[in-house]
């Protein structure tokens, strides 16, 4: 899939954070009938972080969703299980570059990586994540990783399957 423009993305986020509570429980009760391996994989991987970060895992990952429907000319397809791995391992090596990075470097990262195919998504994720941190002290370094991580496994798993 061609790179996603930055506008798509802000608007897109914008327009689902602006949604009223009714209109937000309807679109997680239809991420969840769509993609049902994302929900498993998220309930699986978010049982070790704080409540805040599950909450902000889960909505984010609905949005990175809206941005991919938006974006694409076919319908987003569900994701399976073998391909959400598969993208686990494909992202260990990379991982590992960055292990005790500091935003600034992941930053820098993100922009000057051929591998990572929606850097745009991730820039603006990166960017909330931060925001979301500043203005949330129970929201800590460890969780705002940790939700990075998991984000890129989503937008690299919305990318393959639609590619």
């Amino acid at each position: 899939m061609d790179l996603i423009p930055r506008k798509t993305i802000e608007s897109t986020w914008i327009e689902v954070e602006q949604k009223s509570y009714d209109e937000l429980l309807a679109l997680k009760e239809s991420f969840v009938e769509d993609q049902p391996q994302v929900n498993i994989f998220l309930l699986k991987f978010t049982d070790h972080i704080s409540q805040e970060a599950i909450d902000l895992t889960f909505h984010y990952s609905i949005i990175i969703w809206e941005i991919f429907k938006k974006s694409s000319t076919k319908s987003v397809p569900e994701i399976s299980s073998e391909v959400l791995y598969s993208c686990i391992e494909d992202r260990e090596k990379w991982l590992d570059k960055i292990d005790n990075f500091n935003y600034q470097k992941i930053d820098q990262l993100i922009s000057n990586n051929d591998s990572i195919h929606q850097a745009n998504i991730l820039s603006y994720a990166l960017e909330v994540i931060l925001e979301e941190g500043e203005d949330n002290l129970d929201f800590n370094n460890e969780d705002q990783s940790y939700l990075f991580w998991l984000l890129l496994i989503i937008i690299d798993a919305f990318d393959k399957v639609i590619s």
